[in-house]
């Protein structure tokens, strides 16, 4: 059987066409949002030592080179957003009593979503009382409440309204990213196996059925990839926008003090945010990066490639639990 002819495809080939450059131009967006969450990493790393490195650090990040790198990492942000949620509309097919929900109605809605997200994550982080609650006083406020009148009970439990809502505010968060970025990662390995079964067609059918079944862990890639690309979508605009580039000018005033900051990222549920924050972008970024190589020509060292790059989100998945231990 005579092999098929490959068409040789030159390197600069996303250079041929407006829609090639903006097609490699998205997938290069995951390499300046890794980069900013390194810069977190580091941030958390210092707000745990303490004061004196945690101030040094900011103004590091203040020096006009940073603050250029993280306006950049802030539109290719948007553009990821952008283009992730007008993507979905294509992949998500919902349906009302067999009818198919407009594109837009569903590509609008997680605008929408996304949209509520930030303006939470903006109220946490800048206006959300953040106190070191222990066991003793949490117990002398059950009991004074138990023992209060209505109206005090009613103000006891507006006391603790922003708490309630910060929990709810983050469950929330945590729900629609894993389960939106599951699902849209399922999706895409769906379609991706579509492919390979239209480009198997030139294949023979004998030479499919003796052809032996070969494990693979893509599934487990092209999963992590999904969600986090929503959550790169969902949280990285509005964290660049607040940690990299409105605190380091001066903008936030106290909302980026020390002990407050120290005491919001020391919560449980800040602990898991930013470990879904860093680590799912992070496997978003090795898998885009790796068949964007794979793109533009890489022929050799295909395994080493996939290894470094997947090895790197482990190791900063890894080094961000360190981090977020010590706080």
């Amino acid at each position: 059987m005579m092999n098929p002819y490959i068409y040789p495809v030159p390197a600069t080939w996303w250079l041929k066409k407006r829609v090639y450059f903006f097609f490699i131009l998205r997938e290069l967006t995951s390499v300046f949002i890794a980069a900013y969450l390194v810069l977190v990493l580091v941030l958390l790393h210092k707000i745990s030592v303490g004061r004196v490195a945690y101030e040094a650090y900011v103004q590091f990040l203040a020096n006009p080179g940073m603050i250029t790198f993280h306006v950049i990492a802030l539109v290719a942000a948007l553009y990821h957003t952008y283009t992730w949620f007008s993507l979905v509309p294509n992949i998500v097919i919902v349906r009302v009593s067999r009818t198919r929900v407009p594109k837009s109605i569903v590509s609008g809605a997680h605008f929408i979503g996304w949209i509520v997200i930030s303006i939470v994550i903006a109220w946490i982080v800048l206006l959300l009382k953040v106190e070191i609650v222990t066991w003793e006083w949490a117990t002398y406020l059950v009991e004074e409440a138990l023992e209060a009148r209505f109206h005090m009970m009613v103000s006891y439990f507006t006391g603790l309204s922003n708490e309630f809502l910060y929990v709810g505010s983050v469950v929330a968060v945590a729900v629609l990213v894993i389960g939106g970025g599951t699902a849209l990662a399922l999706t895409f390995y769906i379609l991706s196996k579509q492919v390979e079964v239209e480009r198997s067609l030139a294949v023979t059918r004998a030479a499919r059925l003796v052809a032996p079944a070969n494990k693979t862990s893509e599934p487990l890639w092209w999963l992590l990839f999904g969600a986090g690309g929503m959550v790169a979508a969902l949280l990285a605009p509005i964290q660049i926008a607040l940690t990299g580039i409105s605190a380091p000018a001066g903008w936030l005033g106290g909302s980026f003090e020390h002990s407050r900051l120290l005491a919001l990222v020391s919560h449980p549920l800040s602990r898991l945010y930013l470990l879904v924050l860093i680590s799912f972008p992070l496997f978003h970024w090795a898998h885009r990066f790796r068949f964007t190589l794979l793109e533009l020509g890489l022929k050799r060292g295909r395994r080493v490639v996939a290894t470094a790059c997947y090895g790197s989100a482990i190791l900063g998945t890894m080094l961000t639990a360190v981090v977020l231990l010590g706080l």
